[in-house]
């Protein structure tokens, strides 16, 4: 199985695996297939992130977002967590001793995003990868565990401990509940973004997922319909160059168009207050905006609030 490059544009490549071998789910051959696609997107000098989706994969905010959110991203996003169950440390192989110790053992999703230095040490590891293919045998699954743990050891303080691909498991059983036309709707996308919170660069965000999966073909046009009018419980844009969330505070969807210099509007559907928040750091600048809800705050560390004149908002700095 090689890596063969298939498209590409001014800001990112893909790789597929065109020419086949036989990869077997919960087998090293999945490891195989994943070091082979960094190992030639590395050959790429340009290349910074490193992204493993499927096709059941889609995003959850466009490219400008997810290529920033990523961008300014201090650590790599890798799950990588203790669990005492017998579904984690109950697959540890002692025989692993003393390379690995049962202390050291990980757990996480096979979906990534690194960068050029986390899917090195992932590609260069010999070591470990030789002890998972020996000892790590069903129901020791190598796709959970090899590169939680590799990354866990080598690069702890790199990686994120947590995945920026959402999977749904509320179903139960050995595989991610999959999504079809019927699922698709606003409160769909409400109740698996809603509640999301977490820390990017050491802040706490509600920002928490970039991508979502498994969804079945019979999602694409709801889907796309629903990406047309951005339609979800909040949406994200970009103001003064960074990286914002907008939310209604009623709790109803915020409206959001951008033009060419950035955020031109935003208008509470609610009728109520709009809320913008700086992700990963203060909101340096806000220009050009008009307040369709007449009144609105943006958190700089402190509270800031913000209202609308006769002209409208120009400009606010932290």
């Amino acid at each position: 199985m090689s890596g063969d490059w298939v498209g590409a544009d001014a800001c990112v490549g893909v790789w597929a695996l065109q020419s086949s071998t036989v990869t077997e789910w919960g087998n090293i051959s999945l490891c195989d297939a994943e070091k082979r696609l960094l190992a030639n997107a590395l050959l790429d000098l340009s290349n910074e992130w490193f992204i493993l989706l499927s096709e059941t994969c889609i995003p959850l905010y466009n490219f400008s977002i997810i290529y920033t959110y990523l961008k300014g991203s201090n650590h790599s996003f890798v799950e990588s967590f203790d669990d005492p169950s017998p579904h984690a440390r109950g697959r540890y192989n002692p025989e692993m001793a003393p390379l690995i110790d049962i202390s050291q053992w990980r757990k996480g999703s096979q979906w990534f995003e690194v960068d050029r230095t986390v899917a090195t040490h992932m590609v260069q590891d010999t070591m470990y990868y030789l002890a998972f293919k020996v000892f790590c045998k069903p129901p020791c699954y190598v796709d959970e565990h090899y590169f939680p743990t590799l990354l866990h050891i080598k690069t702890s303080s790199l990686i994120a401990n947590r995945t920026i691909t959402l999977t749904d498991w509320s179903r139960g059983g050995s595989h991610p509940a999959t999504f079809g036309e019927a699922d698709i709707s606003e409160e769909f996308f409400k109740r698996i973004l809603d509640g999301q919170d977490c820390l990017y660069n050491g802040q706490n965000s509600s920002i928490c997922v970039l991508f979502a999966r498994k969804f079945a073909p019979s999602a694409l046009q709801p889907l796309l319909h629903l990406a047309s009018t951005c339609q979800w419980s909040f949406c994200s844009a970009f103001v003064g160059g960074g990286l914002i969330e907008v939310r209604a505070s009623s709790g109803d969807p915020a409206k959001v168009w951008a033009s060419s210099g950035g955020l031109a509007e935003v208008r509470a559907s609610g009728g109520g207050a709009v809320e913008i928040r700086a992700l990963g750091g203060s909101l340096a600048e806000v220009r050009d905006l008009k307040w369709w809800s007449g009144r609105a705050t943006m958190s700089c560390g402190g509270s800031t609030e913000l209202r609308a004149s006769s002209g409208g908002l120009t400009e606010q700095r932290c």
